[in-house]
């Protein structure tokens, strides 16, 4: 018998242990488990990310035009990199397909 011919008779004949082996040697799932954010839940968390960006735009918009002191470029800048990083939350949170780790 050839090769071949022994591989056509090995996947016609049934395997032993069946289904039952299959599920006694699967491993156990490694790493964390995902599951998808409801939808209100998401929600809510970008309503409250667009309210910070809107208070903090607020606060940004009521510092003077004049920008002369350490202390008001400092503050500044804080206001702006807070206002990239909570724009760039919303941006991820508009996503509806977002997993969350259980």
């Amino acid at each position: 018998p050839t090769i071949a011919s022994q591989a056509r008779v090995a996947a016609t004949q049934p395997r032993r242990g069946g289904a039952a082996r299959d599920a006694q040697e699967a491993p156990e799932p490694v790493g964390p488990q995902y599951a998808p954010l409801p939808e209100e839940d998401r929600v809510e968390i970008l309503d409250s990310l667009r309210a910070q960006r809107d208070r903090l735009c607020r606060d940004f918009g009521k510092m003077s035009l004049c920008v002369d002191t350490l202390g008001k470029i400092n503050r500044k800048l804080a206001l702006e990199n807070e206002i990239k990083a909570v724009e760039a939350d919303i941006r991820k949170f508009e996503n509806p397909n977002i997993l969350i780790v259980i």
